[in-house]
């Protein structure tokens, strides 16, 4: 029972990483977005 508990372990490590890269993917993406805008908004 040791190894199932140590793979479920690894799949909720594996689920929180994944999740961390998509917000911080979409965190970059939108400031990538809004920084066009504040530039123009400063011109």
């Amino acid at each position: 029972m040791g190894s199932s508990r140590d793979t479920l372990g690894l799949v909720r490590c594996l689920r929180n990483c994944i999740k961390h890269v998509l917000i911080t993917i979409r965190v970059s993406q939108v400031e990538t977005a809004e920084r066009p805008l504040k530039v123009s908004m400063r011109r």
